[in-house]
């Protein structure tokens, strides 16, 4: 977040001049969208309060919409993709239904959060009545 900021303070600073230079004027529209949809988003994010994850004892919530039973997880797949786009899914016992994916948004380290996880779904499995 700190080179974001750093860089927000020295480009807004020079955006006046850039305005009225008409070579720059498009760049500094597009730096003023930039700002405006940033600053959108972590509104959004702020005023929703999501992404939000829930473990407890029924299962797995992400957000206020997706949800998996213990019961309906099959097996917790690995952490996969970029290093600033990982995800963990969270495959279903039945193949047709959707993966519930986790990002680093939901949980900062995902391979700990993943080793975790299966042990409760270990858990929950041998627990008795299950």
């Amino acid at each position: 977040m700190l080179p974001v900021l750093a860089f927000a303070a020295f480009s807004s600073s020079r955006l006046p001049n850039m305005l009225d230079d008409n070579a720059w004027r498009y760049l500094a529209y597009l730096i003023i969208v930039g700002y405006v949809g940033i600053a959108a988003m972590i509104v959004w994010q702020l005023v929703s309060q999501r992404p939000v994850v829930v473990v407890d004892h029924r299962g797995i919530h992400v957000g206020h919409r997706r949800f998996m039973a213990w019961s309906e997880i099959g097996s917790i797949g690995f952490v996969a993709g970029p290093k600033l786009a990982r995800q963990l899914p969270v495959q279903p016992k039945n193949v047709w239904a959707k993966n519930l994916v986790l990002t680093q948004q939901h949980v900062n380290d995902l391979s700990a959060f993943r080793l975790w996880l299966g042990e409760l779904l270990d858990e929950q499995r041998s627990a008795p009545g299950s």
